[in-house]
């Protein structure tokens, strides 16, 4: 593929397209905002409503007066800026037989992701009230000491425990139990997928039940829930991004409205053009990007530690 040939547009749509899809923590956080951001340091309005009193009626009462809502248009700033940029050089060109910049894009993509994921995953880790962090004997578990040890042996904590933990510190907090979600590591999910509670189906494919759930219709013919969302509340995702310190991670819940996020790929980008100081092809894009927990106890989190 020549520079001439190459469209921002097209290939703006082919990185987003890749992009995404590949992203976990953007599935847990709200992206109503997402608009005109044209640099780093733009500021998004986000219309935040805090609550709504409810008071006692009684018969006759004439000339009430409304309550006015407070905490509308909250600013998010667009803190992050991120780019890619790789050559080709001809004679690599004149060699290869299969489209390079599809894969070099594809590639791109995919370390976005891993340092967008990283962001909203450490936006929401540093935003969470302190009175929904699970708690060790009493003492409120830290990332760096006194974490929560998950595993199979004695004194351990299952993995399913530590879900239904999570979901009570939710409702505690009167949380909405729609787009609950929690996010966990592969280590995680391999403890879960040895808990006899879940893999006793007598079925080949009770694994795929309890990762993806059903493929059966549901009473609006869409799927039915996983397993662990139906008891816990929770969408589990999975990711390799979320936080870590000192071999203790951090396993985030919440809901979708807790968090909100905005991207934005600027006008022109990617962009495409001839190198001045050699025989190559260069491509260069741009990412914008900011996040902010505008409620703080609607995440909770856990600190954990997998038992040897």
């Amino acid at each position: 593929m020549s520079v001439d040939a190459f469209i921002p547009t097209v290939w703006s749509k082919k990185f987003k397209d890749i992009l995404d899809p590949a992203l976990v923590f953007r599935n847990c956080v709200n992206t109503d905002y997402e608009g005109e951001i044209k640099q780093q340091g733009d500021t998004v309005r986000v219309n935040t409503i805090g609550p709504v009193t409810i008071s006692s009626y009684t018969k006759n009462t004439i000339n009430l007066t409304p309550e006015v809502l407070q905490g509308a248009g909250q600013p998010m700033q667009i803190t992050e800026a991120d780019y890619f940029y790789f050559a080709l050089d001809d004679v690599d060109k004149a060699q290869m037989n299969v489209s390079v910049m599809e894969k070099a894009m594809g590639r791109a993509s995919f370390g976005m992701r891993d340092e967008i994921d990283d962001f909203i995953a450490t936006t929401m880790a540093a935003g969470i009230h302190e009175d929904n962090v699970l708690e060790t004997s009493g003492t409120t578990s830290s990332s760096t000491s006194n974490p929560i040890v998950v595993g199979t042996g004695t004194g351990d904590v299952d993995a399913y425990t530590l879900l239904v933990n999570l979901a009570t510190k939710l409702n505690k907090a009167n949380v909405p139990a729609g787009e609950r979600f929690v996010v966990v590591n592969p280590d995680f999910v391999a403890l879960l997928l040895l808990d006899a509670r879940f893999t006793n189906f007598g079925t080949a494919s009770a694994m795929e039940t309890i990762k993806k759930g059903s493929s059966a219709g549901g009473e609006m013919g869409g799927p039915l829930p996983s397993v662990l969302e139906t008891l816990t509340t929770l969408r589990m995702y999975v990711s390799n991004q979320i936080p870590v310190s000192s071999s203790v991670y951090t396993i985030l819940a919440g809901y979708k409205g807790a968090t909100s996020f905005a991207a934005q790929i600027p006008e022109g980008q990617p962009e495409a053009f001839r190198l001045q100081t050699g025989f190559a092809d260069a491509v260069r894009g741009l990412q914008l990007y900011g996040a902010h927990v505008f409620e703080p106890a609607g995440l909770a989190a856990a600190y954990v530690q997998f038992s040897a």
